[in-house]
């Protein structure tokens, strides 16, 4: 089901980043990296995108600010976070509009149902 979709990846994990990218490139997505929040929101504004996988804990912003900022835009995107801290509980998440919260580490088969599930 990811085949031909376009997924932003957003994490300050670089190497993160690479891998999820590659294993999308695979499954016949496109992948789109970005780093920031900055950087993502850059990248929503020059192109459309099918699904956001973002990391909650990058420096400066978060993902959950980028999912509050794309809320308020009134932008429906699917977004799925991850973390690898109690950062915001999945309720919570949820409530404010993210399809799913993943917790690090993830197996990335169970990564992908969770995207073909939002798609």
């Amino acid at each position: 089901m990811l085949n031909g979709k376009t997924v932003l990846i957003v994490d300050d994990e670089k190497e993160l980043c690479e891998i999820i990218a590659s294993e999308l490139l695979v499954s016949g997505a496109n992948p789109v990296q970005a780093h920031s929040v900055k950087d993502a929101l850059e990248r929503l504004s020059q192109a459309k995108f099918d699904l956001v996988i973002s990391d909650i804990r990058m420096p400066g912003d978060s993902g959950v600010d980028l999912l509050d900022t794309l809320r308020l835009r009134g932008d429906n995107l699917p977004v799925i976070l991850m973390t690898g801290f109690a950062d915001i509980s999945e309720h919570e998440a949820i409530k404010r509009g993210a399809g799913a919260v993943v917790s690090k580490p993830f197996d990335l088969d169970d990564l992908f149902k969770v995207c073909n599930q939002l798609i």
